[in-house]
């Protein structure tokens, strides 16, 4: 167990393991900046033999530590409770760490444990060592097809396993996939999720994402629109581009551009007709047409069958969104 503990006079993390076998009963790490003068932020962990004291990385103001004993890289996300507003406080965050709670899939982001110190609220989670989804692309440009397939199969595995347990995301984005060895990717940052009933009025997640029930400002099936999303996700993933403009001033112009589907898939990267097909289906303007995500495991893309070697697709040093 991993206990947090803030000293009140110096910026002092002291890490307490306890039943670790071979590790002292009692280990202190300490950290270069006051962490009271940032709202949010990352703690980067990481396993070592060296018990040299950790330093605040100055590209990114992010605070770095090593826990000597834990044996495994984790980050733990640090929420300032006086610096949010009293509904994120009483609704939104006791809501995201209650569904965090339950996720227990290899495809979702796993909260080892929560607690709060010192009026902070602090998540500890599992450390995505290639970063995010939306960096790698950024680096690396489109995503080739057999990889992408490959990611897309894990994020609707994740998602199916979110709504089977009535776990609605209303987040998803290329930010909020994260990206693991062995190709692995999984769904993070659960700020949003609405447990419990399907509909829903609240504008949540990027209008890039969003789905044009959303936009219109009606009330719209909090699952149905997860699948627009991961359908965006996708389309973004294989090319590179975004499907609809963001930065567009009225929303009905960007409903408008859904409904008449006014995007095109570069012929240069030569698609599959499965792919572009399920990718369609996903982004069906009519949320009652629209596949639940159960429905979406029998699209021509997500159909079982061998799956290619994507050994040499393997994100390299390079497209790490955070290095040591």
């Amino acid at each position: 167990m991993l206990l947090l503990q803030i000293d009140s006079f110096f910026p002092v993390n002291f890490f307490r393991v306890f039943g670790c076998a071979g590790c002292n009963a009692f280990t202190s790490v300490w950290i270069s900046t006051n962490i009271a003068c940032r709202p949010a932020h990352i703690l980067y962990f990481w396993s070592s033999s060296s018990s040299s004291l950790p330093e605040e990385d100055s590209r990114d103001g992010r605070l770095q530590a090593v826990d000597v004993c834990a044996r495994q890289r984790v980050a733990i996300k640090v929420i300032d409770l006086s610096a949010v507003t009293e509904e994120f406080r009483e609704n939104f965050l006791p809501r995201e760490i209650d569904c965090w709670k339950r996720i227990k899939n290899l495809n979702n982001c796993f909260l080892y444990r929560e607690f709060v110190k010192h009026d902070y609220q602090f998540a500890v989670m599992e450390l995505a060592e290639f970063g995010d989804l939306l960096s790698f692309v950024q680096k690396n440009g489109a995503v080739q097809e057999p990889l992408g397939r490959n990611w897309m199969i894990q994020l609707v595995n994740g998602l199916k396993y979110l709504h089977s347990r009535k776990i609605a995301h209303r987040d998803l984005k290329m930010e909020n996939v994260l990206l693991f060895r062995d190709n692995i990717v999984k769904i993070c940052d659960y700020g949003f999720c609405k447990p419990g009933i399907d509909l829903s009025e609240t504008f949540c997640g990027s209008k890039s994402y969003s789905a044009p029930e959303i936009l219109s400002g009606t009330t719209y099936n909090m699952y149905k629109s997860d699948v627009w999303s991961l359908g965006v996700i996708g389309f973004v993933m294989v090319t590179n581009t975004m499907p609809y403009r963001e930065d567009v001033e009225h929303n009905d112009l960007i409903v408008e551009a859904q409904k008449s589907r006014r995007y095109r898939y570069p012929s240069n990267l030569m698609l599959s007709h499965a792919c572009k097909t399920t990718l369609d289906v996903m982004m069906t303007f009519d949320p009652i047409q629209r596949p639940d995500v159960k429905r979406c495991c029998s699209l021509p893309w997500f159909q079982p069958q061998p799956l290619p070697d994507v050994s040499h697709y393997y994100p390299s040093p390079q497209a790490r969104l955070y290095r040591r």
